[in-house]
This record gives C-alpha cells, structure tokens and sequence, in this order.
C-alpha cells in the first residue's frame, strides 16, 4: 500500500496513514470474503482512475452512488473523495432516489443493479464485478478490470479541508429529502472527537462489529465506518437481517451500532431463535436491561 502525498484534512489520509503498518489485517467482510485494508485501497485506486481518466471526475462534481453497503461501495467513496468530488450516498430503498438524483445533478451514478431506480435504468451498462454499474456507460467489463492501481489514492491531492465531501439526504418520511453537505474537515473533526472521548486503546485493530446501518446516513458513515477504520479495527458486513444473530454467532463481534428500532428488532430475534432458558431477563420495560447471549446486563 503505497501513500504518497495526501493531507490531514482528508479522513483518506488518516486511515491508510494510521493502517500502513497494518494494510494486511482484515478490513472488510462482504458476502464471506474478507477484505484487507490493502485490497480496498487496491480496488478504491482502481476506482480511482476511472473516474479520473474516463468520467474527468474531479474537485466539486458531484457522484451519486446508489446501493447497499459493500466493499465495493466502500472503495467508490474512498475514489471519490481522493479525487476532491462530492460525494452523494443514497439507500437503494430511498422512495426519493429520483428527485435526490435531480436535485444533485451528479455527474456520474454509480449503482447496483438490484437497486436501480427510474432515473437510471434507461442506461445502464454493467462495468464493474459485483453488480457496480456506472451511469453513463463508458467502459465494459474487461477494460474496466484492466485498470491497474500505480497511481497512489492521494499523489497530487491539495483537499481544501474546507471542500464539500458529502451531501447527506434525509429520508423524505415527512417531506422533499433535505441534502445537508460535510465538509472534509466535518468529517475528520467528527472522528477525532470520538476518539477523544474514548480510554486510549478502548478500540484497536482486534475489534470488530457486524453492520447493519446504512452507511448513506451520518451515523453509521461517521461513527463506524470511518471510525472504526481509521482505529484499524474490521466488519463484517450482513447482508440479510434475518441472519443476523448468526453473524453474531460466527463473527463474535466487540462492536455494534444501531438504533433503538433496530436493537428491539434483534431483541424479538433473540426471542424467536433461540431457546427460552438461554436469555435470562426481568421486567424489559421497567429495567432497560440489554439482553445479551447466557446473561443480561444493565
């Protein structure tokens, strides 16, 4: 993993910086494979040159990226934001993905084939593995995986921290989305404030959560995904919710971010998987106690 210029403004920066010594720890789970941190920065590199070379991407236009999380969503931020774009994140079941995609007037759709919209489907072109089309079509397939990864993420990058990074939409439940934009400097404050909050050495590279929030939205972007990246740590990306509190068992997570809505959710999980003498619990309601595998704890 080559690093090569770069600035402390940019989170890039700080997460390669801090994981060059690491690069082969596992980084990123999708699907059963594991990904360490030098194959996402290999595949964001790849990224990297299409968007330069062929789309011209560069500092102020703006790239809707449009899917699930995955490592491949994960490498398509990373090109972005290496090359000073704005980069517009939106949840395939979004029911405004249209009039986000109008208002934002990206330059180029990056998406999923399982989760295109209206506003795309009329030309799209699959030229990337796993299901990443580019909107409009420029490459097929085999060229695209002709690109190589020689040119360093961050070689030649300035990045004004001041440069808008993300723009960050609501969910439209009670109204037009509403696109609110982070700045670089945004996002690397809100991941250096949550580690200064925390004990030194609370979270490291032996840590690991399993995802389920989306990373379209501020938390899990923020609060895992760059955090626990630029700690070193790794995830384990499900893929389906029903499965989850299998993940839990196979991955024996540290680490898990969610919404209350969605730990009621592996709450009923719990209560449907597994046996009743294996949780132990009074009174949930009154005592807001977490009910955890063999014990609950308060």
């Amino acid at each position: 993993m080559k690093m090569r210029g770069g600035c402390n403004n940019n989170i890039l920066t700080r997460i390669f910086t801090c994981n060059r010594f690491n690069s082969q720890y596992p980084y990123l789970n999708y699907k059963g494979v594991w990904y360490s941190y030098d194959d996402i920065y290999s595949l964001s590199s790849k990224f990297n040159h299409v968007l330069m070379n062929e789309y011209k991407v560069s500092r102020g236009d703006r790239v809707a990226i449009i899917g699930t999380n995955s490592h491949n969503w994960v490498s398509a931020v990373y090109a972005c934001l290496s090359n000073e774009a704005i980069v517009v994140p939106v949840s395939p079941d979004n029911r405004n993905v249209d009039t986000i995609i109008r208002s934002v007037s990206p330059k180029v759709i990056i998406h999923t084939s399982s989760s295109v919209s209206s506003s795309v489907s009329s030309s799209t072109s699959s030229v990337w593995t796993d299901d990443m089309c580019f909107v409009p079509p420029v490459l097929d397939s085999e060229s695209m995986e002709t690109y190589g990864s020689s040119r360093g993420l961050y070689e030649g990058s300035v990045c004004d921290g001041d440069l808008p990074a993300f723009i960050l939409h609501t969910s439209g439940t009670s109204g037009k989305p509403k696109g609110v934009v982070l700045s670089h400097n945004n996002i690397t404050s809100n991941v250096l404030s949550i580690d200064k909050v925390n004990v030194p050495g609370f979270i490291g590279k032996d840590d690991r959560s399993v995802n389920f929030l989306p990373w379209s939205h501020c938390y899990g972007l923020t609060c895992e995904l760059f955090y626990l990246s630029y700690k070193g740590a790794s995830v384990y990306i499900n893929t389906d919710i029903s499965k989850l509190i299998g993940d839990f068992r196979r991955q024996n997570p540290t680490l898990l971010y969610g919404v209350p809505k969605l730990y009621y959710k592996i709450y009923s999980l719990l209560h449907t998987t597994l046996p009743h003498y294996i949780l132990h619990y009074s009174d949930w309601e009154t005592d807001r106690k977490s009910v955890v595998l063999g014990k609950s704890v308060k």
